[in-house]
């Protein structure tokens, strides 16, 4: 028995159709004779060779009367070899409507909380310099986004189980690691779905780019945002949540490293964009936004969830964003100085010889 993955309506890749058609024999076959490709698996982004991993994670997220309304975006790093799609996964409590976002949607929440920007300009090298600079701020997005590829969203059979899922694309030539399978067992068996977003995973390139905007809506009896799934990734992680609701809502578990970047009033007159959004909550929602880092994704026991906060509104404020200004891949400010020894240098030769020259005559 296999999993089957129900493919969106409107689009539909007829090669990948036919691999899930034959599902049956490619699974026990794939499990027989242990086929995998030679990929490196790095929480819930599957690749058939190299390696993608999360950097970020951003999710709008509106619940009302059970039902949960969400916006999923990841930010990638690594490389990969293959021209075969990445593969990443999104749990949800319920199977949900899936279709790709207008990314100007998520740009719009990100914008309506993001602090007054003060640029410092560091001229001189420090310590930090040589650090490599400063983490980029959580609101700040990649500029490069990934495409859709081939059927773009589509959700699981209800009731596969983590093992199905995991055979499944193992027989693709998909490895899943071993914290990742646990957290597919821990979903699946508490009745959850299991959904993939495939992509371009673009050119060889170590600078993050973002995945498409997944627009998902199902139902749940709280206000959640998945991220277990995220336990079996290598890098360092930065979840930004950007909930709404008739008051301010925060994490029902806030650890020391989740900050509240901002709290307050959102409404159509932020952006047009946001009109569908805000309607439920009477034309004004208020958004709270928290940002966590999380330093070991292994460290990452449960989903994220959220309630009613005994706490006022929070102001956007400001961030200070490090300028380096860099000439020839140097401190500008080591380059201007020698640069200007080396005119006085110049200058000093030339007078002295000119000197020597009126001397002799």
């Amino acid at each position: 028995m296999g999993v089957m993955t129900v493919r969106a309506a409107r689009t539909v890749a007829r090669a990948r159709r036919t691999r899930r058609t034959l599902l049956s024999a490619a699974v026990l076959i794939a499990a027989t004779v242990g086929l995998a490709g030679p990929a490196s698996a790095s929480g819930p982004v599957l690749v058939t060779s190299g390696n993608l991993d999360i950097s970020a994670e951003r999710a709008v997220i509106s619940w009302v009367d059970g039902q949960q309304h969400m916006l999923l975006q990841y930010d990638l790093q690594g490389r990969t070899e293959s021209a075969e799609p990445a593969v990443v996964l999104i749990a949800t409590p319920t199977a949900p409507e899936l279709a790709i976002a207008d990314p100007a949607t998520m740009s719009a929440f990100v914008d309506a909380s993001t602090p007054e920007i003060i640029e410092e300009e560091h001229w001189w090298p420090d310590l930090q310099t040589f650090r490599g600079g400063q983490d980029v701020p959580a609101w700040q997005r990649p500029e490069v986004s990934l495409a859709p590829a081939g059927n773009e969203v589509a959700p699981h059979a209800a009731g596969a189980t983590a093992e199905q899922i995991t055979a499944f694309y193992t027989g693709l030539g998909y490895e899943l690691d071993e914290l990742t399978v646990q957290a597919l067992q821990t979903y699946t068996s508490a009745g959850w779905t299991i959904s993939e977003i495939t992509v371009d995973p673009g050119e060889e390139s170590l600078d993050a780019r973002s995945t498409p905007v997944v627009d998902l809506r199902f139902a749940s009896p709280v206000a959640v945002a998945p991220v277990l799934l995220t336990v079996g990734g290598s890098l360092p992680m930065t979840v930004s949540t950007y909930v709404l609701g008739p008051e301010r809502l925060d994490r029902t578990s806030m650890p020391s490293s989740a900050v509240v970047r901002f709290s307050g009033p959102v409404t159509a007159a932020d952006d047009p964009l946001l009109t569908d959004w805000v309607a439920p909550f009477g034309g004004t929602a208020v958004m709270t936004v928290v940002d966590q880092s999380i330093s070991q994704p292994a460290q990452i026991t449960d989903d994220i969830y959220f309630g009613p906060s005994i706490f006022g509104p929070v102001e956007a404020g400001t961030e200070v964003v490090r300028v380096e200004r860099i000439i020839l891949g140097v401190p500008a400010g080591l380059v201007l100085v020698a640069g200007g020894m080396l005119v006085v240098a110049v200058a000093g030769v030339t007078i002295s010889r000119l000197m020597q020259r009126g001397y002799r005559d």
